[in-house]
């Protein structure tokens, strides 16, 4: 945590040189996991001055992306693990692993995030059943199971 606490600490002073240039002294978002950042609702004038201000490595505007693919088990050469087959050598298809996600989003109510496949296989929460992460420990319980944790 004592890391945390210096990212956190850089972010608020550079949160203060963008306050005295833009006059803007809060962030919408802040980040800290993935990467040490914040999203700010910025003029592209304003944009450029504070790309320039030191401590800051990049500013990037925000934009829609166009999803480029739906069949990764097919790109990725994993359509063996989304059959249910093991690696030569394991005895288990995942169970246990927590992968996060930064991309679009996530469609809660798509059967690939059900509990319980369409094969049967009822899934474990790493956590303990209840236990969840991001979103799901904060204000979207409700939409999260044993299998989508966070």
């Amino acid at each position: 945590t004592a890391y945390r606490d210096y990212l956190q600490q850089r972010k608020q002073t550079v949160l203060g040189k963008i306050a005295q240039i833009t006059g803007q002294v809060s962030a919408t978002r802040q980040l800290q996991f993935a990467i040490n950042g914040m999203v700010l609702q910025l003029t592209p004038a304003q944009a450029e001055k504070v790309k320039a201000l030191s401590g800051v490595k990049s500013v990037e505007a925000d934009r829609k992306l166009k999803l480029s693919s739906d069949t990764s088990p097919e790109l990725s050469g994993a359509t063996g693990v989304w059959a249910g087959a093991t690696l030569a050598g394991t005895s288990a298809l995942g169970e246990g692993t927590v992968v996060a996600i930064f991309d679009t989003g996530i469609n809660t109510d798509h059967p690939s995030f059900a509990a319980t496949g369409g094969d049967g296989y009822t899934h474990t929460n790493p956590l303990g059943s209840g236990n969840y992460l991001g979103d799901c420990a904060g204000s979207y319980p409700s939409l999260c199971n044993d299998k989508l944790i966070g």
